[in-house]
Formats: structure tokens, sequence, C-alpha cells
């Protein structure tokens, strides 16, 4: 009866029913989850916020995602014509503590040139456990053509979601 179906419907795994055998390996795998081809479980998102910085017609503006020990950024800075604009994000404890610093999005534009946009993204650090509890988010600026550093023209603070 090796393989065969016995009289009462049951495998006969005492002699080796391959096909049993295979059967019930399929669904031991497929009951364990060792089935190739499983998709792995999909992690949660990372919260995200917009911001938006900006004196008038001159901004800066994008997404901050709010990562576990870090903030990441992608935006755009606009300047006008005869100006030079920069991002600058700073994150911050609940306590007010500085956690990092960083600058991006360098753009500047000569008189006579129209306006110009520049996108960017990166991080910023927040190395203490959970994260920064906020962001702040400058608009800096100078003169086109100039050897001045660049200076604070607005700032605004996000909050952790």
């Amino acid at each position: 009866m090796h393989g065969k179906i016995r009289p009462s419907g049951d495998p006969d795994i005492r002699k080796g029913d391959m096909n049993f055998s295979r059967t019930l390996l399929a669904s031991t795998l497929a009951a364990t989850g060792i089935v190739a081809g499983l998709a792995a479980p999909a992690q949660a998102a990372y919260p995200t916020s917009s911001y938006y910085v900006g004196p008038g017609n001159t901004y800066t503006y994008g997404t901050l995602t709010w990562y576990n020990r870090s903030v990441g950024y992608d935006g755009t800075n606009l300047a006008q014509e005869g100006q030079c604009r920069q991002t600058r994000f700073r994150t911050f404890t609940s306590g007010g503590s500085q956690l990092g610093s960083t600058t991006a999005g360098f753009v500047c534009t000569a008189v006579g040139n129209g306006k110009r946009a520049n996108s960017y993204g990166g991080g910023v650090a927040a190395d203490v456990a959970g994260g920064a509890a906020y962001v702040e988010v400058c608009l800096m600026g100078s003169s086109f053509p100039s050897s001045e550093p660049m200076t604070v023209l607005t700032c605004t603070n996000y909050y952790r979601p």
C-alpha cells in the first residue's frame, strides 16, 4: 500500500506515503512563515511635518522626517535676484538643549538674473533616546555678490508630531 490511500481514506503514513509527507511539510512551513516569497511585514512610517519659513517673496519650504536619533529634511530655497539664501536646521530636546545643527540649500542669483530655486536634502543629528523634540528652521541670507556672512532672516520651530 506504499503511496496509496487506505480504504478508510487516510494516507498510510506507516508505509511512507510521499504525498502525505510533502503535504505535511508544506503545511508546516506555511504555518511557520518559512515559505519563500513571503513579504516581510511593513515597517511603520516615520512621522513627517511640512515646513515653510520666509519673509515675503524669498523663502524655504519642505518636509521634515522625524527619526529616532535624527531628523531628515528635503526642501527648496528661493532667492530673488541679487540675493543669496541658505537654510539652517537645529535640533533640540524638550528642555531646549541643542542636539545638532547644519545648513543646506545654498543658492545665489545676480541682479538681472531673476529668481532662482535650489533643492536640498539631508539630516541633522538628534542623538538622544526618542530623538529631537523640535527643530528650528531658519532662512539665512546675504546680498549678492557679498563677502559678508549669512545672517538669520527669520526662524520657525517645528515640533515632533
